[in-house]
């Protein structure tokens, strides 16, 4: 649809790009609104979701009434697009697409209507839209965009396109991380410390980066760097696969001086993400030597330990600390390096923001949705639908007296 507007038949003026986005916008947000009515705020919740999922890439969850009732909402109104649907109609498998007028247009939107993407995810996740999953990843997703478009609005004009488009690596990393962690982060030396090896901020200086949504790989092949270099064109970062161990994300980097001039193949290298929202942090080197094999390049990856109970606060206690062939069990390393994070402290967030991040990771509660929770929850737990460390028993017959 956009690509036929750009390029109208011969003697039909073509539209700007500009009008394009502000289309696609159009397209996305309700332009009716009933004041003071409960379907405003209904459907106003709606065209925020959509704009976050075609960002993050959310996956709603249409085995349920509500995600499905929802899912069909945003198909109708707000650009999703339904995959397929199985023969016995019962549900259907939707998503965003990944277009980037249409990303461009959602981040646009996020932005002038001041959505706060956290508390968005969080109301769907408390509605039970979103399909089950890892919520670090999720979390990692609006915590990447956040960092990208906070260097994007600054530094892009593209015929309007303001949040997609390549910006640099080293930008990325500043609003990604607080001060403190950056200006230790810029000193990180590669995994395999030989001589004359370069700290991080000199050995990325010309290295570029462009992701403006998520989306998904289909296979592990997608996501190595012969295969991941044409993504930087379209402004992705690859969700991996389930099944895929070593890495959640992944884009590709592009190591020029002026990002205008050609690039070749050789130019590329890659940026690699694992998130653990787990609270015992386990000591892991990323195993990048499958990905970028021929990669003239250096490689960064980066572990997120978001989960972590009693995690460091501050960069002098280990908030931050990039890895080094003492902990590794190969070599083959030297042009490798990997920042391991430590709980929230060292991630540039508003408190506000800090606190609806904190909600996103916890765990859902069982029976979270039962109605009569505040009255008769005890009741239920009698039951025994889980255990929990108090007031554990394994006990199944009836003491003497209780009957």
């Amino acid at each position: 649809m956009w690509q036929t507007s750009m390029h109208l038949g011969e003697g039909q003026e073509a539209f700007r790009l500009d009008r394009i986005v502000q289309f696609a916008k159009a397209k996305l947000k309700p332009r009716i609104k009933y004041e003071n009515s409960p379907y405003l705020k209904g459907e106003e919740f709606e065209y925020k979701l959509a704009c976050l999922a075609i960002r993050i890439m959310l996956d709603i969850d249409t085995t349920r009434r509500k995600g499905l009732r929802m899912a069909s909402r945003l198909v109708e109104s707000h650009m999703r697009i339904v995959w397929s649907v199985p023969e016995d109609r019962e549900t259907m498998d939707t998503g965003a697409p990944s277009e980037p007028v249409l990303v461009e247009a959602s981040a646009q939107l996020l932005h002038s209507d001041n959505i706060d993407m956290f508390d968005t995810l969080n109301t769907a996740l408390s509605r039970n839209l979103i399909a089950k999953g890892e919520r670090g990843e999720l979390a990692a997703r609006i915590l990447f965009i956040h960092a990208q478009d906070r260097v994007s609005r600054h530094t892009l004009d593209y015929y309007s396109m303001k949040y997609h488009g390549p910006i640099r690596l080293l930008e990325f990393l500043k609003q990604l991380f607080t001060d403190a962690a950056y200006d230790y982060i810029k000193n990180a030396i590669p995994i395999e410390d030989k001589p004359g090896a370069e700290p991080l901020e000199d050995a990325f200086k010309d290295a570029w980066v462009n992701f403006s949504h998520f989306a998904q790989a289909g296979d592990y092949g997608v996501t190595k760097l012969d295969s991941l270099r044409q993504f930087f064109f379209r402004g992705v970062m690859l969700q991996c696969c389930d099944s895929q161990q070593t890495l959640d994300f992944t884009a590709p980097m592009v190591f020029v001086q002026d990002i205008n001039s050609p690039f070749e193949e050789e130019d590329f290298s890659q940026l690699g993400v694992q998130v653990k929202n787990r609270a015992t942090p386990v000591p892991t080197i990323l195993d990048m030597k499958a990905f970028a094999p021929t990669s003239r390049h250096p490689i960064l990856t980066i572990l997120l330990e978001l989960g972590e109970a009693n995690a460091p606060r501050t960069v002098d206690d280990g908030s931050v600390v990039f890895e080094t062939l003492d902990r590794a069990s190969t070599g083959g390393e030297e042009q490798h390096y990997q920042i391991t994070v430590h709980g929230l402290d060292a991630l540039r967030l508003p408190p506000t923001e800090k606190a609806s991040l904190q909600r996103v990771l916890e765990p859902g509660k069982p029976f979270e949705s039962f109605s009569r929770r505040d009255r008769n929850m005890e009741i239920l737990k009698s039951n025994q639908p889980y255990y929990e460390e108090t007031g554990a028993t394994v006990e199944w017959w009836p003491k003497e007296g209780d009957m």
